[in-house]
């Protein structure tokens, strides 16, 4: 389930955000790095990048049990299975730069 992001700027508060929307508007500009979230059961404001790290590794550890998590420059194009990632690797759709993980071990 995606997070409802409260945003705080300069004393404005926006929102709140779907976690899927704040990470967009975070990439195209409309929200910055810098700007303060909170969300339910947050103990705190906390930079939006940091919200967001914390919401991603979070959902990684529930939904994605048994997948090879890969990101490209920062953008999530995985999940896959051990056996498809292989496939992609071999195949060249996944390359050696692409950030891996296995969610149910950490690694």
């Amino acid at each position: 389930m995606e997070l409802s992001i409260h945003i705080s700027r300069k004393g404005q508060q926006f929102g709140p955000y779907k976690q899927s929307t704040a990470k967009r508007y975070l990439s195209d500009g409309t929200l910055k790095s810098s700007d303060m979230a909170w969300h339910e059961g947050a103990d705190g404001w906390k930079p939006l990048t940091e919200v967001l790290d914390s919401a991603n590794a979070d959902q990684t550890a529930v939904d994605a049990e048994g997948k090879i998590r890969v990101t490209r420059g920062g953008q999530e194009i995985g999940p896959y299975s051990r056996d498809k990632a292989v496939e992609y690797f071999v195949a060249g759709q996944l390359i050696p730069t692409d950030m891996a993980w296995d969610a149910a071990t950490g690694t």
